[in-house]
């Protein structure tokens, strides 16, 4: 009698467990709607598991359901006031809905259930930048790169910090770091791009727009901004034949040329150099 006692008390967990593993399994391949029955059902056998409360919650997420997701992530949090990553889900949930002032609070309180979750440092860092706390989000940046010293992704941050303060040596330091780091990421180089631009350093902007079209060709944005390079340079004929591979550019990617005129602080200097200049040929 007691065996089988045993197994009736194992058994809820044990089914709430197989539940859990195939709603992570369906997440992970999109399919949310059937992930979202499968946490449920684990959730209704062991209510008191804060990491399925969490899973719960992000696919209510991903499946556009906020108010659900916000219920499961306090759910998490009533029964482990303590989970950090239900605190980071809750801060996401604030930042969906621009409620920056309580998204702040609950990555402040992740990053002191989790100091040592890097990201968590990152993305609080985002926020103290988003407000204007240049000083905060600095301490942030550096504590991830403390953390996950040879992620470029974190010296990008901190990169874009000193960029956005006209620390130009500093912001171009930290983007060759994350040049180092991650090779294999384009957009590195078109960030350092555009901060040798600003120092009037154009060869060397040219040249790692060069790397950034050499890791992603399909890119034809980056034929285009080597065009406009090439003018700068005194190159015409072979900006003329970027422009031609480029060919002309959609919406989303003439966004993007302008987001990177902003960052090279071109905006004044369109006339005088030719920047922007489209020419498609036959």
């Amino acid at each position: 009698m007691a065996a089988q006692y045993s197994r009736k008390k194992r058994g809820p967990k044990e089914r709430a467990g197989t539940h859990r593993r195939n709603g992570d399994f369906l997440a992970e391949h999109g399919l949310i709607d059937r992930a979202i029955r499968q946490y449920e059902k684990s959730a209704q056998m062991d209510g008191r598991n804060p990491d399925t409360a969490v899973a719960l919650g992000d696919a209510y997420f991903v499946a556009e359901m906020p108010q659900k997701a916000y219920r499961a992530y306090k759910k998490a949090l009533s029964v482990h006031p303590r989970h950090a990553e239900a605190h980071f889900c809750l801060a996401e949930f604030w930042i969906n809905i621009s409620r920056f002032p309580a998204a702040v609070r609950a990555l402040e309180k992740a990053v002191q259930c989790d100091p040592d979750r890097h990201y968590y440092h990152c993305r609080l860092g985002e926020l103290y930048l988003h407000q204007g706390d240049f000083g905060r989000a600095r301490s942030q940046f550096e504590r991830a790169i403390e953390l996950a010293p040879e992620d470029g992704f974190y010296h990008h941050k901190l990169g874009d910090l000193y960029a956005q303060r006209d620390e130009l040596d500093a912001a171009a330091a930290e983007y060759e770091t994350a040049i180092a780091c991650s090779p294999a990421e384009d957009f590195y180089n078109t960030r350092l791009s555009a901060i040798y631009v600003r120092q009037a350093r154009l060869s060397q902007a040219l040249e790692q727009m060069s790397r950034a079209n050499r890791i992603a060709p399909g890119r034809h944005v980056y034929q285009h901004l080597m065009g406009e390079l090439l003018l700068a340079v005194g190159q015409p004929e072979a900006a003329l034949s970027a422009y031609r591979r480029a060919g002309p550019l959609g919406e989303y990617d003439r966004d993007w040329v302008q987001r990177w005129h902003l960052r090279a602080g071109l905006p004044s200097q369109l006339a005088q150099v030719g920047w922007g200049l489209e020419i498609y040929g036959p």
